[in-house]
């Protein structure tokens, strides 16, 4: 309980890896300011990672088939007002064993993005997809995008662990990235939706470091506000 948390308003959901939930609290259920639980989502492997906005619940469950992965959305009233009902598995249109869809989940707006940390086993660099709601129908949450890094190479982890989507923009972290000669100094890639084509999702930037070792892990996690990313390493942040 607590392996990952995500608040938005006045709702938090805490994943719970050993039992394969997600606990959803609201900050008046029970009383004021009391945090109670008002729903236990529940789906096969889901709890490693969560990700919230306004009434979208994404829970990531990457050993889902043999390690594919799946990432697992809920909506607050589907189902019955404040329900919290699961309306869609994701997966990716190319999953093969051990790719591990939904080793991070985030969301935003009617935006949901997932990496997958397929250099583990399968020897590839690592990807992020992107799913839109009303792709392929009114609330299919259709595959829209699936983003790689421009320079990308075996065992970069790109979407492992460090992926965000505000408005229109996506910054996905591949910690393991060789940077000149530095092993796993690590870099952070910046998509924007409409660079290159209209909702094309394209690459505008990588961001390394300037005086980065071996081992930073630049690109462990990360977080966008309005123009800002803020970006984690093993050993700084910047």
């Amino acid at each position: 309980f607590g392996w990952s948390i995500c608040v938005d308003g006045d709702v938090m959901v805490v994943g719970n890896n050993g039992t394969s939930r997600a606990h959803v609290f609201e900050r008046n259920a029970g009383g004021p300011n009391s945090w109670g639980e008002v729903k236990k989502l529940t789906a096969d492997r889901i709890g490693m990672t969560v990700g919230i906005a306004g009434d979208v619940i994404a829970a990531g469950a990457p050993g889902d088939n043999y390690d594919r992965g799946a990432v697992y959305v809920f909506e607050r009233n589907a189902g019955g007002t404040d329900n919290w009902g699961e309306v869609k598995k994701l997966v990716a249109s190319d999953g093969t064993t051990n790719d591990c869809l939904g080793m991070v989940v985030s969301v935003w707006g009617d935006v949901i993005v997932a990496g997958a940390w397929d250099g583990r086993m399968n020897g590839k660099p690592g990807s992020a997809y992107v799913f839109e709601r009303d792709a392929g129908g009114t609330n299919n949450w259709g595959q829209v995008r699936k983003l790689q890094a421009s320079d990308a190479s075996s065992g970069d982890a790109f979407g492992w662990e460090g992926a965000c989507v505000r408005g229109d923009v996506i910054v996905v972290g591949a910690r393991y990235q060789t940077v000149g000669t530095n092993a796993s100094q690590g870099a952070a890639y910046v998509f924007e939706r409409n660079a290159g084509g209209t909702n094309n999702w394209g690459e505008v930037k990588e961001l390394i470091l300037t005086d980065g070792v071996n081992g930073d892990d630049f690109g462990w996690n990360l977080s966008i506000y309005g123009d800002t990313v803020c970006v984690g390493g093993g050993t700084n942040t910047y």
